[in-house]
């Protein structure tokens, strides 16, 4: 892994070099909150084969406070709140002082919104694709369910509904709302409150 590791980073810093015209060589690397030591100690290691002279990491959710813009002078308790494409991590935080530490981490490493995109496919597949007689087990067919269910469930984000057009079975048309793909969701959004409530 310090290998592959090593290879993009080393990618990341040539990239870097020719935008800034200048070297780099060294260079600060956000890591999961519940990385151990051992993990830690490898992404240092990554690095340095990268060409770094020296690797300073910072845990993900301090990286994620700071850009989202929480000063560190000001007193407060910042609950983050990362659910990425495949795994849900959630950090409360204590601010002040000019240090941010990690007071609990929380998570689910089988939660993401890859599984949001999928509750949706599922929703169309049975709703919409099996009823007209479309076979969706292709790969360019399941790769393409995967992308319109992503694209609804960004518009969900700002507004109440999403229109879904497949081309298929002679054009289906699927209006999902947000009420539907919350109730859709219920199972996953309880999945997510439980580290939150752990955290």
């Amino acid at each position: 892994p310090e290998e592959v590791s090593a290879i993009v980073l080393a990618q990341l810093l040539e990239d870097a070099r020719q935008f800034k015209n200048e070297e780099i060589t060294r260079a600060v690397i956000s890591v999961p909150a519940y990385f151990n030591d051992e993990q830690k100690d490898a992404t240092v290691a990554a690095g340095e084969m990268a060409g770094l002279q020296k690797v300073r990491l910072l845990r993900e959710p301090i990286a994620a406070a700071l850009a989202y813009g929480v000063k560190a002078t000001e007193d407060q308790t910042v609950l983050v709140f990362d659910l990425g494409g495949g795994t849900f991590d959630v950090s409360l935080l204590e601010v002040g002082g000019g240090v941010i530490e990690v007071l609990s981490t929380g998570g689910d490493p089988h939660l993401g919104g890859d599984d949001f995109d999928q509750i949706i496919v599922e929703w169309l597949e049975n709703q919409y694709l099996k009823p007209a007689g479309v076979d969706a087990s292709s790969p360019q067919m399941i790769a393409n369910l995967r992308a319109v269910a992503e694209s609804a469930k960004i518009q969900l984000s700002v507004s109440d509904s999403a229109i879904i057009r497949m081309p298929v079975g002679g054009g289906i048309e699927a209006v999902l709302t947000r009420q539907k793909f919350e109730a859709l969701a219920e199972d996953l959004f309880r999945r997510a409150r439980e580290p939150v409530d752990y955290a």
